[in-house]
């Protein structure tokens, strides 16, 4: 589903090929194009219709190119390549001279700098949409584009940039640039897996060993892809007709460029459509921020009708194809229309958006299935309005589950299941592979014979023998071959390192890390044949197969589960990051191939090109991680980044590894029948359409990329193409690769998250703190001799603050932490606070399923935070979790270290807290005091040290904050629906206050204090009276040190009521002054007056 799309196996190209000798839009396709006898352009489609047409070839390709089917080959889905003009297994020969040393340091530098620009989108798109695109062809053009004039325009011997520019050396550009713009396929899946599930430390502290662990992926591939050359591009090319479309066509682009006038003046267009539209877009992207609504975060088709969507409304409950972005209205959809995938693929994403979101989502909610959480409670207008897409830990459970993670098990099943469909349905194709390297080893084994013994073996020489017909000759000469001393001792070096960086640094055993490495050969090598067959790269299939395996092998180890999942989750990234990048470079020396390029140059660029991305990959996800913390936050319930493979690869990770199976009935029951369904239509697709049926494959629905609503900006595309292809082909690539993501909005994104992090950034329109959507700040002020504040120092917060606390130092006003209820953390920051302080330490809290009363505690809820007498320990009341957390505190350093926690009784909803002690000089017969919002009642508990760092408390009682027992008839809760809540406890002597709210106990809008004495002896508590607080909704009250005077803020009224104490007796008196301190609040809005303190 929409949620679960694996990082796309199809090729985008964000620019468009350039072949002025064939129609437009069709440069991929008709890269080797035929012609007819007549010596017109014949498309392969043409040629497809007209099996019978005669071959009009030059010198040998006829011999060369027999068909697949005249040599009973694999069934493979590649367009025959009948009746060139060109041999795709044969070099160009018309390319310029060159010099000889093409790689430059002009060269490298444009090359990395293109692969940069391409990672660091990839990263914000694959975070988005869990598409990413290749650097090949942008590295190609816009390494044209700058130095073909700097060429032209400076002399052979100026340092660096001068010297003519040719096709090889824009080869060079072309490599480097998918060296360096490699590698970021596993950061926007398996590594935000590993943090969103707790199974590593955080980003910026792990950032070392992801550079070793990245180090060691890329660099298998590198070294991997090496002999695979020779393998491939050289001795099964015709063969097995391994055309390898994409870089064939990105061959076939540069040499038009260099070679053909028209070529070189197409790309000039393309490059100025382009610089345009990139401006327009990272201007757009980057503004937009500070005009929400207006420029971003639309949302049409929620305030076109707001009061008929309801809680079914697919656009505002999945907030699928409403929210606007230009990654979804842009040209990603354009580009996917008219490259490879087609219209199809868009139409196929936005229906599978309307089956999950507008369908099936209603229906679990309708039916009781699956659970949605209300998107505003507190606002009549839309309070009926339910977000389908948590992956919380209360939604994310087979007995409470969200649609959401309901959904997620048969998006993951289908895509595992088509994925390995498509796969199998080339089983041909791995027959003759096999035999390919039967043949290759006997050829070898009859060599070294013959030299031993001077006459060749008999069986030998007849099982190494190739058909004549099928030999590629290499263009590249033995100097310039790669040699096997330059890559086998580094593959070797590469394994030995795997193994140590896995064991040392993530626990991996040996035996696990040597399994990790043979998936990974297996799927580069399955990766690059599949690739130069059908232009697919299958990484879904060796993400999720290397997963599955793995998972196997923890079972039986008996493994603690985060272990399993993180050696689980390592291996398929491994596997991932090897097979991406061996299929890459193999694809580059496939270019180097047709363009006579030395493999030696080009294996060097590789090489420093992956130097590139082994920094740069993982610095771009720490950049994004910090600046947007809940895209690795698997509590948030907004985000924008919805991180779709993230989710998939989480899944499967706990699915394979998890004791419990984690997967709700039904939906494992979809999920199997949805699935094999998928498998069955893949088979469809394949052999159902012959013959006269072959026209209506376009209209076969893509299930690998149901899900997603793409289709804003590809349906316009596609008019624009059918109307003006030549004009379409020109502009239209271009402005894709901006409007798109891929480039403009990619590197708008980046700066974006730079100034996040600044603190410089726009409105969060995702940020739920106090329901408000505003950022968040911690605020210190002084206070003058006058009483006048003054602003001292300020600090943003993740939102949701609810409550504070001072704590260490010297003083126990050293630092201060906050209690964040939303996003279920805690937050700390040094005092005093400055312009430039950030958060010392975040602490999130989870919960493995929602609480008795479902619509609060649905997740943790810190509501406050208590500093111990001692100043050693903190307690943090959860009202969600129904526990009060413990931490012990380093009043040096101010971390704190987290305790056992003690339990509420379920359904009490602890909030606040006060301490008491029977005297001021000892901590004997300590007790802590909590009010419980959720139940109306009050605790006590008894508080211990077994050890010298955790505090232990064991509840001793709970009574009611009303003497009935329960909130009185003429309550809110009885009026308006909103019910009656306990706020805060205070201790004053020996006795304990609590107030109520919305009880309206006191008449209209009058609520109330309960009052209770303290057992000096026992600590235990008797309910003494309960008294008029003079005020709506007492969110707060505090009493003076004298204890002879109450202070009550009415949250709704805005009042301050001044309430008279007698301090023997403890009993609340009458009412002494009142003060309107500001308008009034909502009714049950929790807005007006917050807080009360005196000043003294």
């Amino acid at each position: 589903m929409a949620t679960v799309t694996e990082v796309v196996d199809r090729p985008i190209h964000p620019m468009g090929f350039i072949n002025p000798d064939v129609p437009p839009l069709t440069e991929k396709e008709n890269t080797f194009a035929p012609h007819d006898l007549n010596g017109n352009l014949r498309t392969i489609a043409d040629a497809d219709r007209n099996p019978r047409a005669e071959h009009h070839a030059s010198g040998d390709a006829t011999s060369k190119t027999s068909s697949l089917d005249e040599k009973k080959q694999p069934d493979v889905n590649v367009d025959e390549m009948v009746g060139m003009t060109t041999d795709p297994f044969v070099p160009f020969d018309d390319l310029p001279d060159e010099r000889h040393q093409i790689i430059t340091i002009r060269a490298m530098v444009v090359g990395c700098i293109c692969g940069a620009l391409v990672g660091a989108s990839n990263i914000y798109l694959g975070l988005k949409t869990g598409w990413t695109f290749g650097a090949s062809l942008f590295g190609a053009i816009i390494g044209f584009a700058v130095l073909k004039p700097l060429g032209r325009a400076l002399p052979e011997k100026f340092p660096i940039l001068g010297g003519s520019f040719g096709p090889r050396e824009n080869n060079i550009v072309q490599t480097a640039a998918t060296a360096a713009g490699g590698l970021s396929s596993v950061f926007i899946s398996g590594i935000p897996a590993m943090h969103s599930l707790g199974l590593l430390s955080t980003p910026e502290k792990d950032f070392p060993r992801l550079i070793t662990l990245t180090i060691v992926g890329g660099y298998f591939g590198f070294a991997f892809a090496t002999p695979l050359r020779k393998f491939f591009i050289i001795y099964l090319a015709r063969e097995l007709r391994l055309i390898f479309p994409t870089p064939s066509a990105t061959a076939m682009t540069i040499r038009s460029m260099h070679a053909a006038a028209s070529g070189e003046a197409i790309a000039k267009l393309k490059m100025r459509a382009l610089g345009i539209a990139f401006s327009l877009a990272f201007i757009q992207r980057v503004v937009s921020q500070y005009a929400l609504g207006i420029l971003w975060d639309w949302h049409p088709f929620t305030v076109s009708s707001p009061e008929n969507f309801h809680s079914a409304s697919p656009n505002t409950c999945a907030k699928a194809p409403g929210d606007q972005s230009s990654s979804f209205d842009g040209a990603i959809s354009l580009d996917l229309h008219l490259e490879q995938v087609g219209i199809n693929t868009a139409v196929s994403y936005y229906a599978g958006s309307i089956l999950a979101w507008g369908i099936i989502g209603p229906s679990l909610i309708h039916t009781g299935a699956a659970w949605g959480k209300q998107i505003a409670p507190k606002d009549p207008d839309w309070d009926r309005y339910m977000s389908f897409g948590s992956l919380s830990a209360a939604a994310s459970n087979k007995d409470h589950p969200s649609p959401r993670f309901w959904l997620l098990w048969p998006g993951v099943l289908l895509m595992i299941v088509v994925s390995f469909t498509e796969l199998f349905l080339q089983y041909k194709l791995f027959g003759f592979i096999a035999k390919a390297i039967w043949r290759g080893s006997c050829e070898w084994l009859n060599t070294q014979y013959s030299k031993r013994k001077g006459t060749p073996h008999a069986f030998l020489s007849r099982q190494g023998v190739q058909d004549e017909s099928d030999l590629v000759e290499d263009p590249a000469l033995p100097h310039e071959q790669v040699k096997w001393w330059m890559w086998l001792p580094l593959l070797v070096l590469v394994i030995i390192m795997t193994c140590v960086v896995m064991g040392v640094q993530f626990e991996m055993p040996v035996g696990m890390s040597l399994l990790a490495v043979f998936l990974a050969f297996f799927f580069s090598f399955l990766a690059v044949q599949c690739a130069g067959v059908t232009d697919i790269t299958p990484l879904t299939a060796a993400s999720k197969a290397s997963q599955i395996v793995l998972g196997g092998a923890t079972k039986g180890e008996h493994w603690a589960t985060s272990k399993a999942q993180r050696l689980n989750l390592l291996g398929g990234s491994i596997a991932s990051m090897g097979a991406n990048q061996a299929s890459d470079l193999v694809g580059d020396f496939r270019v180097g191939f047709l363009l006579r390029t030395p493999p030696t140059q080009q294996w060097i660029a590789q090489g420093l090109g992956t130097i590139v991305a082994v920094f740069l990959a993982p610095a771009l996800y720490i950049l994004f991680v910090k600046a947007y913390p809940c895209v690795i936050d698997p509590e948030a319930e907004t985000c924008p980044f919805a991180g779709p493979s993230i989710a998939a690869w989480r899944a499967v990770a706990v699915a394979v590894t998890d004791p419990v199976f984690p997967v709700p009935r039904t939906s494992g029951i979809f999920a199997i029948v949805f699935a094999c369904f998928g498998g069955f239509m893949s088979i469809v697709r394949h052999y159902g359409y012959k013959g006269k049926m072959a026209k209506y494959r376009v209209y076969h629905p893509n299930f690998m990329c149901i899900g997603l609503a793409f289709t804003m900006g590809a349906v316009p595309s596609y008019f624009w193409a059918k109307r003006s292809p030549k004009s379409f082909d020109i502009y239209g690539f271009a402005i894709a690769a901006v409007r798109g993501l891929i480039a403009g909005e990619g590197i708008g994104g980046v700066l974006n998250a730079v100034f996040q992090i600044a603190g410089i950034a726009g409105p969060d329109p995702y940020d739920e703190s106090g329901g408000n959507g505003r950022s968040a700040k911690v605020t210190t002020f002084s206070v003058g001799n006058d009483g006048t504040t003054t602003l001292s120092g300020q600090a943003t917060t993740t939102g949701g603050d609810v409550h504070g606390s001072f704590y260490g130092g010297s003083d126990g006003k050293g630092f201060v932490v906050l209690s964040e209820y939303d996003p279920s953390t805690i937050s700390t920051y040094k005092l005093p606070l400055t312009s430039s302080s950030t958060v010392l330490q975040k602490i999130k809290f989870t919960q493995s399923k929602a609480g008795p009363v479902s619509s609060r505690q649905n997740a943790p809820h810190p509501h406050s935070a208590i500093t111990g007498p001692m100043g050693n320990y903190l307690v943090v009341p959860d009202l969600g979790a129904d526990l009060l957390r413990i931490f012990s505190i380093n009043t040096t350093t101010g971390n704190l270290t987290t305790c056992p926690t003690a339990s509420a009784n379920a359904g009490d909803g602890p909030r606040h807290g006060a301490w008491w002690a029977p005297s001021a000089s000892s901590l004997t017969g300590l007790r802590l005091y909590t009010v419980n919002e959720l139940s109306n009642t009050v605790s006590a508990w008894t508080a211990s040290y077994p050890n010298n760092s955790c505090l232990t408390l064991t509840k001793t009682q709970t009574l009611s904050t009303y003497p009935s027992g329960q909130a009185p008839p003429n309550s809110a809760q009885a009026t308006n629906g909103l019910p009656a809540k306990a706020a805060e406890v205070h201790v004053s002597g020996n006795f304990v206050y609590v107030a109520n709210r919305n009880d309206q106990t006191f008449g209209s809008q009058q609520d109330s204090i309960a009052t209770y004495s303290i057992n000096p002896s026992t600590g235990a508590l008797t309910f003494i009276e309960i008294v008029n607080a003079h005020g709506w909704y007492p969110r707060t009250f505090q009493i003076n040190k004298a204890g002879t005077l109450v202070a009550v803020g009415g949250q709704t009224s805005s009042n301050v009521a001044i309430l008279s104490r007698n301090v023997t007796s403890g009993r609340i008196g009458g009412l002494l002054a009142s003060l309107q301190v500001a308008s009034t609040g909502s009714n049950g809005g929790e807005n007006g007056l917050s807080a009360v303190i005196w000043d003294e």
